[in-house]
């Protein structure tokens, strides 16, 4: 497998219910908190069967944003189309470069196994209704994102 380790200062809980939610997603870095993103609204939305071992070199994606904000919306955007449109599951993503304003990623992962793996949630997008973004006093990145259900 090609990722990095989730730390184990990094997570995510759920914040709400009904048509919308919000996940809380914390990481010691930026580059940590998009890898926690995207693993938070996998396992907010879908069981997935052995994600760890079934990971394989996936598509690259380059997105730039006009700030860091914009940037994690506009990836979490990305990861979601491509679970929902493409069926890929980016478990694993390989950071090549991380900027306030761009990402240059392969999006590894796995593709969906319905043999495997249950959706539960379908998730239509991650919202700019009142995101939050910041970095606590320890260092640790923390955003709070609205996903429209």
């Amino acid at each position: 497998m090609n990722a990095e380790p989730v730390n184990v200062n990094s997570g995510w809980r759920e914040l709400g219910s009904g048509s919308d939610a919000a996940l809380l997603v914390w990481a010691p870095s930026f580059e940590a908190l998009l890898l926690g993103g995207a693993r938070a609204l996998l396992e907010f939305s879908a069981v997935l069967e052995n994600p760890d071992e079934r990971v394989s070199p996936g598509p690259m994606v380059d997105l730039c944003s006009p700030d860091q904000i914009e940037l994690l919306l506009d990836w979490l955007n990305e990861v979601n189309f491509r679970s929902q449109v493409d069926q890929w599951l980016c478990w694993a993503p390989k950071f090549v470069l991380v900027s306030p304003t761009s990402i240059r990623c392969r999006l590894n992962g796995f593709f969906f196994d319905p043999a495997r793996d249950r959706m539960e949630k379908e998730i239509k997008a991650a919202t700019r209704h009142c995101p939050f973004l910041g970095q606590g006093n320890d260092g640790t990145w923390v955003t709070k994102v609205t996903l429209d259900l």
